[in-house]
């Protein structure tokens, strides 16, 4: 009886990365286990071609560094090697580890992961990964991948799955929430129940990260070629008002069709970034934030302090700091006592006018002070929280035409659809 051929390799050897080809057998030629791992192996199931490749193997980072000469460690949290090529090519290769925690009996009530130096086996370097679908390895000379974590079945199911308990995970790395998002809206995947839910219950540990972490992986969301819907995930589990609280709470309260026109900006920048036109990373964060009012040509080009001072702040006053200053307080002002009457006359009116475009305590009294020196206004004030302007005027004197022109004066709009 003749032995059955070699069944095929699970992925064609002409989609593998040469490079990180001749790491795996130089390190199994050394006599350790190596395995292409994570992304790579998920991408190239997918049919998706992997921007990196990476390795993960039983040798120790300093046995890594013997075995290449063009490599070095790098990392604080987690030693790792950098194995650099010609043209600039780096292929990451990390060391088998077990998740510490495991370790403990009794789990900590802070389990936010700080050290992560624990080797393990290629098995515990899986189950201690963060997704189902980036724990799978490839075997290069057996042709075959390795799941010890039910991977390539979510892969299937189109499912972004924590491995183990999701709680945990999610305390773990806060940090995994936003990767989870960028998988889900990257793959076109969706987020399994249990996951969503811990992703919303832990969402507000996000800020214990260290901030450079975070902030690169907002940009790997907004450059992904999915930001539109990497941005609808945000807003679902409650991260944008975590990350942005400015960008989540104007778009709360200007409702679908200012988030859809959003929405759409980011789409167009997904057509730039899927044809390979990468924008800087200022265009990035600015496309992230352009939902916020732009600040009017005027009052915001002055310094920083004026901008920042609590409102009632005037040109010659002191501002005023005291404790009784609340943040829900902070946009209301007092009336400019240069020109309001000591008390309403029995012929004077008010009127509410709704305003677009103020964004700080500058806007504010910059607003007043215009329509405060308007003939015929004996007082004005201006609820930076509301957005409104509140003006008591003689209407022998004044008009609302001649209101909206003080306002516009200052740099700002009236929105005619709310004015009273």
């Amino acid at each position: 009886m003749e032995p059955s051929a070699k069944a095929p390799p699970e992925i064609r050897e002409d989609l593998l990365d040469p490079d990180a080809v001749k790491v795996v057998r130089r390190l199994r030629r050394a006599g350790h286990q190596a395995y292409l791992v994570g992304g790579c192996v998920r991408d190239l199931l997918l049919g998706i071609r992997p921007k990196d490749f990476d390795v993960a193997t039983s040798a120790h980072p300093n046995q890594v560094k013997d075995t290449f000469r063009n490599s070095r460690l790098i990392g604080r949290r987690f030693r790792l090697a950098h194995v650099f090529f010609r043209g600039g090519k780096i292929i990451e290769v990390s060391t088998f580890r077990a998740n510490p925690l495991d370790e403990l009996q009794d789990l900590p009530r802070d389990l936010l992961i700080r050290h992560d130096n624990v080797f393990g086996s290629a098995e515990e370097d899986a189950r201690r990964r963060d997704f189902t679908i980036n724990g799978l390895f490839y075997d290069v000379d057996e042709g075959r991948v390795i799941d010890y974590v039910g991977g390539k079945e979510d892969l299937r199911a189109r499912l972004v799955r924590t491995i183990g308990n999701p709680d945990v995970r999610m305390r773990e790395d806060p940090v995994r929430i936003l990767r989870a998002i960028r998988f889900a809206a990257k793959c076109a995947f969706d987020l399994e129940p249990n996951t969503q839910a811990a992703m919303k219950a832990h969402v507000h540990e996000i800020p214990r990260c260290a901030p450079p972490r975070v902030l690169e992986e907002v940009l790997k969301l907004i450059r992904s070629g999915a930001s539109r819907r990497s941005f609808e995930l945000l807003r679902e589990v409650g991260a944008l008002r975590i990350l942005l609280p400015p960008v989540a709470a104007y778009l709360e309260r200007r409702g679908a069709e200012e988030a859809e026109r959003h929405l759409r900006a980011l789409e167009a920048l997904d057509a730039h970034v899927r044809v390979g036109e990468i924008p800087s990373d200022a265009v990035l964060l600015a496309t992230l934030l352009a939902p916020l009012p732009r600040e009017p040509a005027g009052p915001c080009r002055r310094a920083r302090a004026e901008c920042t001072s609590p409102v009632g702040a005037r040109n010659g006053e002191e501002a005023r700091t005291s404790p009784d200053i609340l943040p829900g307080s902070m946009g209301t002002s007092t009336p400019s006592t240069t020109t309001a009457t000591a008390g309403p006359s029995s012929a004077s009116a008010e009127v509410q006018l709704p305003i677009e475009g103020m964004t700080c305590a500058s806007c504010v009294n910059r607003i007043e002070r215009f329509l405060n020196r308007t003939p015929g206004v004996e007082a004005a004030t201006v609820n930076l929280a509301t957005e409104t302007a509140t003006i008591r005027y003689l209407p022998d004197l004044a008009g609302r035409s001649e209101l909206v022109g003080a306002i516009e004066a200052a740099g700002y709009d009236v929105r005619p659809e709310r004015a009273a």
